[in-house]
């Protein structure tokens, strides 16, 4: 049995894939993040955040702190506000701007925030 297999490849055009991606014969893509998960770790990089700016930022320390619980509530409500979460990622972007360990962490949030906002 000859059978000829032709890869044409994916193309995906326009924004960000967040999640597995699976293409070809049999292909399958599986992901096991439940959004209670996703919230955890949320948490735990959030606390670190808010206790590094206290060491790395002590000027800006109390402002990270109202934006890091300000993203805290929103991320626990069942369906989180994307503006309000785009508001409140953009004044602690701010906030961190001249850290770059800060803004990896920040970046990190992000992550794992998007995929609760869809």
């Amino acid at each position: 049995m000859n059978e000829r297999i032709e890869n044409s490849g994916v193309y995906i055009a326009g924004g960000n894939v967040s999640g597995p991606v699976a293409a070809g014969r049999n292909a399958q893509a599986i992901q096991n993040n439940t959004q209670a998960t996703a919230v955890v770790r949320i948490e735990a990089l959030l606390g670190e955040l808010e206790m590094e700016a206290k060491t790395l930022l002590p000027a800006h320390a109390e402002d990270v702190s109202d934006e890091v619980d300000r993203l805290r509530e929103e991320v626990k409500r069942r369906r989180p506000s994307a503006d309000s979460v785009r508001m409140i990622l953009g004044r602690l972007s701010g906030a961190v701007a001249g850290t770059a360990t800060l803004l990896a962490k920040l970046d990190q949030i992000k992550d794992l925030i998007g995929p609760l906002l869809h």
